[in-house]
This record gives structure tokens, C-alpha cells and sequence, in this order.
């Protein structure tokens, strides 16, 4: 029974679906580091101007 409901999941395009919807969340968390990753060092240059 649990295997039949498994390869029903497995078989089914909502599951396909949310498969790719947690990819493309996956994808927006790494965007996100890399936009952090790159906003920080631009961060530390833009400082020493605000002292001057």
C-alpha cells in the first residue's frame, strides 16, 4: 500500500512540480548569497569614502 501511494507520487506531475519549484527556490538562495557576497566588498570600499 505505501509502496503503491510511493510510486503514485513519484509518477504523478505535481510531484514533477514540486521538484521544480523548490529548484528555482534553491536557485533564488544562491542568487541571493552571491548578490550578498558581492554587495559586501563594495560595502568596505565605499566606508573609507564616507571618512574622507
Amino acid at each position: 500500500m505505501i509502496d503503491a501511494m510511493a510510486e503514485r507520487l513519484l509518477r504523478s506531475p505535481s510531484r514533477i512540480r514540486i521538484l521544480m519549484s523548490s529548484m528555482h527556490i534553491y536557485e533564488w538562495i544562491i542568487a541571493w548569497i552571491i548578490s550578498i557576497v558581492i554587495a559586501v566588498p563594495s560595502r568596505q570600499e565605499s566606508e573609507p569614502s564616507f571618512s574622507d
